[in-house]
This record gives C-alpha cells, structure tokens and sequence, in this order.
C-alpha cells in the first residue's frame, strides 16, 4: 500500500495564515491560524503534519 500524495500550501490573507494538506481540492487538514507573517512556519506545520500521519508531499 502506497502512501496517500497530498500538497502542503498555505492559506490566508492580510492578517493570518495556516497551513493546509491537499489532495485534489479537498482539505484533508488545516493547521492552526498564525500571524500573517509567518507563511514558513504555517507551511512547516503542514509538512509536519504530513510526516506523522505517513503521507508523502508532493513538490
């Protein structure tokens, strides 16, 4: 059994921004909101997030 390929992007707009895993154009996970200027550290959420549940993130 392979494991499930998602894409990890952020979302968000002036004021906030959290991470997301997607596969096709369902959300399969949303992190938590952070302060607008920290897209990095939403988009390692997301990448973590897909480490523990053994999903792989496509590039």
């Amino acid at each position: 059994m392979t494991a499930p390929r998602v894409r990890a992007v952020t979302i968000g707009n002036g004021f906030a921004v959290r991470g997301v895993l997607l596969a096709g154009r369902e959300e399969l996970w949303v992190g938590p909101l952070r302060p607008a200027d920290q897209h990095e550290r939403a988009l390692y959420d997301a990448h973590q997030e897909a480490g523990r549940r053994g999903w792989e993130v496509a590039r």
